[in-house]
């Protein structure tokens, strides 16, 4: 039986292939890109099972000249794609609405939605398209913690070796340069950032 493939599309290259290491570990088959026109090239070879994207890639690129034979923007072409593939479970889980807006387009007829980001106070309240859950019988939700089991369950997997969360910490910072470690943060540059004390 063949493996089920995943299409990661990140611009960052670190965080890119942290997040393809974990999946391999979990025995996908994956296939990591840096941008929407690579992604929408192997999208439409691969025909993946699960998309994992940036937030970023939800707008499309303005300075990027790289429309599609028909004069879309690869995003714009990237998420017909997905359209047509209609896909029956989708978690939201960026601080992004633009992703909660379009999981409702992405999902097949009776799909299930999780939204798990949290979205910043001054975007909080966004413009849903109602009629999409109503014909399309979707089961929307959300979710912002897990169980205890669902906990244990996780550091199961860590102690046996399934989950290698050391690639999850892409920068180890001391106490006395925290302020390096905030802007790496504040700019995206790192996964997960560990501050440690000498």
């Amino acid at each position: 039986m063949s493996r089920p493939s995943i299409l990661v599309i990140d611009q960052h290259a670190e965080r890119r292939m942290a997040i393809s290491r974990g999946l391999a570990e979990l025995n996908f088959e994956v296939v990591p890109v840096a941008d929407q026109r690579e992604g929408l090239r192997y999208a439409r070879v691969i025909n993946p099972w699960v998309i994992v994207a940036s937030t970023a890639i939800l707008e499309p690129d303005p300075g990027a000249n790289d429309a599609s034979p028909n004069g879309d923007s690869s995003w714009t072409a990237l998420l017909d794609f997905r359209q047509r593939a209609s896909l029956l479970l989708i978690g939201a889980a960026c601080p992004a609405p633009q992703a909660q807006q379009i999981a409702l387009e992405l999902a097949a007829i009776n799909g299930r939605i999780i939204f798990f980001g949290g979205l910043p106070a001054d975007k909080a309240h966004v413009s849903l398209n109602t009629n999409l859950i109503h014909y399309k019988q979707l089961e929307v939700t959300g979710t912002t913690r897990q169980s205890l089991s669902q906990y244990r369950r996780t550091l199961r997997l860590v102690a046996c070796g399934r989950i290698n969360i050391k690639d999850l910490i892409s920068s180890r910072t001391a106490l006395a340069e925290i302020q390096s470690a905030l802007d790496n943060i504040s700019q995206a540059r790192s996964l997960k950032s560990a501050i440690y004390f000498e």
